[in-house]
């Protein structure tokens, strides 16, 4: 059976006999000490991968993968089996391979730089949904800070009759504490996909948080974690810090920084392991491939289409043209031209 992401329950393909899923979403985080001792739940699943590619999916036990969601490739797939962390939380699919099918051609039809060769017959090679890991921190912090700032000042003096404008940074010292509370705070657990096309595909609507059950990966994959849940809180320990740091630069209307000293206190951290539904897109041009990525829940796109070097070649030439001619006209104004 599969999971059917229209009727959120899971379908035999064949018969079409349906089983309701009881979906909770009653989601939990993980005691924060979990990140140091790794006590994670074993969980029967396989990493397979890719022979012409490299890409690692993770597959339930029984799932068998004949196709790289990635390159869309039927070479044999490399199996190992493994112990990883069981993932907390799913946002399950909710557009079907067919409704992401559609909406990759319409993107790509309304490239403009696309070769008019490729928008007459858009062909999708392969379209597969996939699970992409993601780390969730959580962390109410109460900072004490004390430094330097400076605001830039601008005055107007007369010199010799003239108007003459100088700005000047006045410092000031600063200190105080100040609250703020991180709630699920996402670093990417893996490289499959990268950090920029996951921002491109937000938002990814909290509300649509599920417990995560097998069954969610049935006639799915899920792309295997490569970043180890220790480096991931490293990486929002920094943004958390930086965001601080704005706070308190905004709260005393500064534009400089001289000094800034900060000591941030983390209260009732915790985290999880959330997969989010992506389907990944392959089609080709003239023997190269490009990927596009769709998120699996409203269908927000992300990804490359082939361009036309005689569209680009035209339009820079028609820019240099209007520029050109914007100068003529600028200068014959100006009486430069006799």
């Amino acid at each position: 059976m599969e999971f059917s992401p229209a009727s959120q329950a899971l379908i035999c393909p064949h018969c079409r006999t349906q089983e309701q899923m009881e979906l909770s979403s009653n989601v939990s985080e993980r005691d924060f000490a979990e990140l140091y001792n790794q006590r994670w739940s074993k969980q029967e699943v396989k990493i397979v991968k890719c022979d012409n590619c490299g890409a690692e999916e993770t597959l339930a036990h029984k799932e068998i993968s004949t196709r790289c969601p990635f390159c869309g490739s039927n070479t044999v797939l490399k199996q190992s089996e493994f112990n990883s962390v069981r993932p907390d939380t799913v946002i399950p699919f909710k557009l079907d391979k067919e409704s992401a099918t559609q909406k990759c051609i319409a993107w790509l039809s309304k490239k403009f730089f696309a070769p008019k060769q490729f928008k007459r017959n858009i062909n999708i090679d392969n379209i597969a949904g996939t699970y992409n890991p993601i780390w969730t921190f959580d962390s109410n912090t109460r900072t004490t800070y004390k430094g330097v700032l400076g605001k830039r000042v601008t005055k107007t003096t007369t010199v010799n009759g003239k108007t003459v404008t100088k700005t000047e940074i006045k410092y000031f010292p600063v200190s105080g504490t100040i609250d703020c509370v991180f709630d699920d705070l996402y670093v990417p657990g893996s490289t499959a996909i990268s950090e920029k096309v996951m921002n491109q595909l937000k938002p990814y609507d909290k509300r649509s948080y599920a417990q995560y059950t097998d069954g969610l990966l049935a006639g799915f994959a899920a792309t295997n974690y490569t970043v180890e849940p220790l480096d991931a809180w490293k990486r929002a320990e920094q943004r958390m810090y930086a965001h601080i740091r704005q706070l308190i630069i905004k709260r005393h209307n500064a534009d400089v920084v001289q000094s800034l000293n900060m000591n941030v206190n983390h209260m009732k951290k915790s985290f999880k392991y959330l997969l989010l539904p992506v389907y990944v897109a392959a089609t080709t041009y003239k023997q190269k491939l490009y990927n596009l990525f769709v998120n699996g829940v409203h269908g927000k796109i992300s990804g490359k289409a082939p361009v036309s070097a005689g569209k680009v070649a035209l339009v820079v030439g028609i820019g240099v043209v209007v520029l050109v001619g914007a100068v003529i006209g600028i200068a014959a104004a100006m009486g430069m031209f006799g």
